[in-house]
């Protein structure tokens, strides 16, 4: 086990680790729960690292310590750690813990964070209806409480030098790792980062839709960092576009748009028209499995996988989003372009994910003359019908 005390060097390779946040007595004759913690730790044969914001030397006068100092280095050992342990065995007495309060307001969202307090703890409400309405694990004991933190870490997963501040939750996400991996082929290095925001989803609100990081890079052809920006992570999507093409008159084709209230539209109808299209909530499924299925849910139309052409994967916004889009497409029949308008004005999609869409055949010049599409669809709609006309 490493421990990295208080304001003492972080280490430069990382496999898991726990930092233990809560009060630290002021009182000399109140010893630490933290001794107690680094125990059960070596009792559990805990190998990985744990941060710990206290002295070695067990003395902390509060009239000679570099408070700014401790503050950054709480909050670095706080960035880097895979779990933040808020253990509030609090004694308004000797040991308020207000720090630990602000401490818990800010990484509370973080989906690192455990809580656990002993029974007698006091003013402890507070964190405690906020743990139960993020679904934070909330135990009654330190030991119980490190067991879970033990067992949530598993075998970890090794990080040198930048990669320390990436805690292991987006370490292990597709859409990190594909990110993360053409970062290193283009020969940059991550220097420092920052995961600003998570958002999970799902029926059980635990598969991790989205990543906000920030990050310090180190360009390696231009000797210099980039660090203003943040990326949006999240799994690669499919994209089909079902079209009738007219080769007389390529703008007088039919497309199948789906219509569907998004958010962050802004346009005068506050509805986007897209391609058909989606991602999984399981890992490593096939983007052609995807695409059948999100045919079949957001238009209604079921289409044999054999008759979907795969054309290419690209990153749909690569000043923001890490994501790809693979692109598909599949020429219609008459009779399937029927079908298709008849269902014009009934309500599809995954009413558990809030997802309502409606399916519309457009003529492509239409598409040209709204800002009911974004840049981006409009690039793949080109794209996929000027690579099957060339075929």
């Amino acid at each position: 086990m490493q421990i990295i005390w208080a304001q003492k060097e972080f280490p430069k390779k990382i496999t898991k680790s726990i930092f233990l946040a809560g009060p630290t007595p002021r009182e000399k004759n109140v010893k630490s729960w933290r001794i107690e913690a680094i125990k059960c730790l070596e009792d559990n044969d805990y190998d990985g690292t744990v941060f710990i914001p206290e002295f070695e030397d067990g003395i902390q006068d509060d009239t000679k310590l570099d408070y700014s100092g401790q503050i950054e280095w709480e909050q670095r050992a706080m960035n880097m750690a895979d779990i933040i342990l808020f253990y509030l065995p609090r004694k308004m007495k000797d040991m308020p813990g207000l720090t630990s309060n602000d401490e818990w307001g800010y990484w509370k969202t973080s989906r690192k964070v455990i809580l656990a307090f002993p029974e007698n703890a006091e003013k402890v409400r507070y964190q405690e209806y906020f743990a139960k309405q993020l679904n934070i694990p909330i135990l009654d004991s330190l030991e119980h409480a490190l067991a879970i933190c033990i067992d949530k870490l598993g075998d970890g997963a090794v990080r040198i030098d930048g990669e320390t501040y990436i805690p292991l939750h987006v370490w292990n996400h597709p859409a990190f790792k594909n990110w993360y991996q053409n970062l290193q082929n283009a020969g940059n290095r991550l220097e420092e980062a920052k995961v600003e925001y998570t958002k999970y989803v799902g029926p059980k609100n635990d598969f991790l839709f989205f990543i906000v990081l920030w990050a310090k890079v180190w360009i390696e052809l231009e000797k210099r960092y980039k660090e203003n920006e943040v990326a949006i992570m999240r799994s690669d999507i499919s994209s089909c576009l079902l079209y009738k093409l007219d080769k007389n008159d390529i703008l007088n084709s039919d497309i199948v748009m789906v219509k569907e209230f998004r958010t962050p539209v802004n346009n005068f109808s506050g509805y986007v028209w897209e391609l058909a299209g989606g991602s999984s909530f399981k890992d490593k499924q096939d983007p052609k499995q995807i695409i059948v299925d999100e045919l079949k849910e957001e238009t209604g139309v079921f289409i044999e996988s054999d008759r979907i052409k795969q054309l290419e994967a690209r990153q749909l916004q690569a000043t923001s989003l890490t994501h790809k889009s693979y692109l598909f497409s599949c020429e219609l029949s008459d009779k399937e372009l029927e079908d298709i308008k008849e269902k014009q004005g009934k309500i599809f999609g995954n009413a558990e994910d809030t997802e309502m869409t409606y399916v519309e055949v457009v003529k492509l010049s239409s598409i040209l003359k709204t800002d009911l599409v974004d840049w981006s669809n409009i690039g793949m709609i080109f794209s996929a019908i000027y690579q099957n006309l060339q075929k």
